[in-house]
């Protein structure tokens, strides 16, 4: 994740990956994202219409929100869009984001094979690998079946602790306690401990 951060030269695209990783996120989801999304008090981020036209609500861990802060002071987008296009109400493409993901994964020297899905990818299995039941992961995912959340349990099985998809490290932070579920609203009000994978991620060189 550091390589593919430090390769990135773009202060946009680089809080994207971010954003993808930290809250598992479909490239599609993170582009829409509004500032009235980030909920700092819940510590929650509110996807709308996602896959399938429903919301939910994902983990926010302290780390991520300085993060979003910090790029937003410093991009002060035009509009409500977090990571908006050539034009402030229209977000940025899909194919921008796996463009400049293409180009950064290649200049970190990563596999071919690597693609903005395998950040998504990634934040599956360390939950899983920290004991995160399966169906909060579902939730969190938007999977629809849970025999999609289920591949990502036989990787994080078959897949030795200190490896994953990047080389990242296990966010040994994460526990099945840092998500709360609200039975009564069906989708999960989460709240995230801060992952050390952040720690390796200065401030200085994301902005």
């Amino acid at each position: 994740m550091l390589a593919l951060v430090k390769a990135e030269p773009d202060l946009m695209m680089r809080t994207i990956f971010i954003t993808i990783y930290a809250a598992g996120l479909r490239v599609s989801e993170v582009i829409r994202l509004a500032s009235g999304d980030i909920n700092s008090e819940r510590m929650v981020i509110h996807v709308r219409q996602a896959k399938g036209h429903k919301d939910r609500y994902v983990m926010l861990s302290e780390q991520h929100l300085a993060i979003l802060r910090r790029y937003w002071k410093r991009r002060r987008p035009k509009g409500d869009l977090l990571f908006p296009g050539a034009l402030p109400h229209q977000p940025i493409t899909t194919r921008s984001v796996q463009r400049a993901f293409r180009q950064a994964a290649g200049d970190a020297g990563l596999d071919a094979a690597v693609s903005p899905h395998t950040l998504r990818h990634s934040f599956a299995t360390h939950l899983l690998e920290q004991g995160v039941d399966v169906r909060v992961i579902q939730d969190l995912l938007g999977h629809r079946n849970i025999n999609s959340t289920a591949r990502y349990a036989r990787v994080a099985i078959n897949t030795p602790p200190d490896r994953c998809a990047l080389g990242l490290a296990v966010c040994t932070g994460v526990a099945e306690t840092s998500v709360l579920c609200e039975v009564s609203t069906h989708w999960p009000s989460l709240h995230s401990m801060d992952c050390p994978v952040f720690a390796w991620i200065s401030m200085d060189m994301l902005y």
